[in-house]
């Protein structure tokens, strides 16, 4: 009896430590999170800022899609991204899968990975690769921040480096995803790590879901009891991408800088951002507000 007793007071004093250190690593997180606001990056990078020298990585920025007739806003987000891309000798790669019969075999969302995953094994080490959807792009407010100086000031604030950078959504969009990994703007480092990491969230594309519509030229995403694949969860790359964060088998959490919104996911012109991605607007809400910030690029 007292042996049983014993057992039982050890088991219940290991679980109450375990919820302390699982409290403490939730708090943490939280604290980290908030510390990464833009304006707190700004504020504590501000006395340093100028003397922030950019480093000589190759950066290339990424825009992957499968588009026959272009959204409007899109002539707009890329000539913001081209000025920014040639005022830091960046370089702007566009793969439109559109045209290409093999493709029509992988989801449109899952051609991002696809295609960092191959762009790591043809780039060097350390290239930085700059992913964003079609309608989020670099505030021109910031254009004189390079990606590199953006990266460490991230990590000077955070006091560590990562291999990933990724936003997440804001809350006020849909409180189901808010505070999760959102895939439509990412940074990554070509190292071991991120190649590792890739292929594996690639291999977790299930193809059985997703089928190609020829007549209406749309994707349609369903699961073998016909039930419709809820949006951006597990079969949709930003699903897999928030579940391996959670799971941490890779250990994600430590190689992935989960950024607050207002880095890199923000769609609200009302509050200061370094890039704005306007997911869940109207195509005409996109048009209009990624125009006005083209015509705050200074032409020189």
């Amino acid at each position: 009896m007292n042996k049983l007793f014993i057992i039982v007071a050890i088991v219940a004093v290991l679980v109450v430590l375990l919820c302390i250190v699982l409290y403490k690593n939730t708090q943490n997180t939280t604290k980290d999170y908030e510390t990464l606001a833009w304006n707190n990056v700004l504020h504590v990078n501000k006395e340093r800022l100028e003397n922030i020298t950019s480093n000589t990585n190759n950066v290339v920025f990424l825009l992957s899609y499968s588009y026959k007739i272009f959204p409007k806003y899109y002539y707009y987000s890329k000539e913001i991204l081209t000025k920014y891309c040639n005022k830091h000798n960046y370089t702007l790669i566009e793969k439109n899968h559109s045209d290409t019969e093999k493709d029509e075999l992988i989801s449109p969302y899952w051609l991002r990975v696809k295609d960092l995953l191959i762009m790591t094994r043809e780039y060097p080490e350390n290239t930085l690769f700059v992913y964003l959807d079609l309608d989020a792009t670099i505030n021109p407010e910031f254009f004189d921040i390079s990606i590199e100086k953006l990266l460490e000031m991230i990590d000077f604030t955070s006091n560590t480096t990562y291999s990933m950078y990724i936003g997440t959504d804001p809350i006020y969009v849909n409180i189901d995803y808010s505070n999760t990994l959102n895939s439509g703007v990412m940074i990554i480092k070509n190292n071991n790590w991120s190649k590792n990491f890739l292929k594996k969230w690639f291999d977790r594309y299930i193809n059985l879901y997703w089928k190609f519509n020829h007549s209406t030229g749309k994707w349609i995403c369903s699961y073998t009891n016909n039930m419709q694949c809820p949006w951006a969860k597990s079969a949709y790359e930003q699903g897999q991408l928030n579940l391996m964060y959670n799971e941490n088998s890779l250990d994600e959490r430590k190689h992935i800088c989960k950024l607050h919104w207002t880095i890199l996911s923000n769609l609200d012109m009302s509050i200061k951002s370094f890039i704005y991605h306007f997911m869940a607007h109207s195509e005409t809400q996109r048009v209009f507000n990624i125009k006005k910030l083209m015509q705050k690029i200074k032409y020189e």
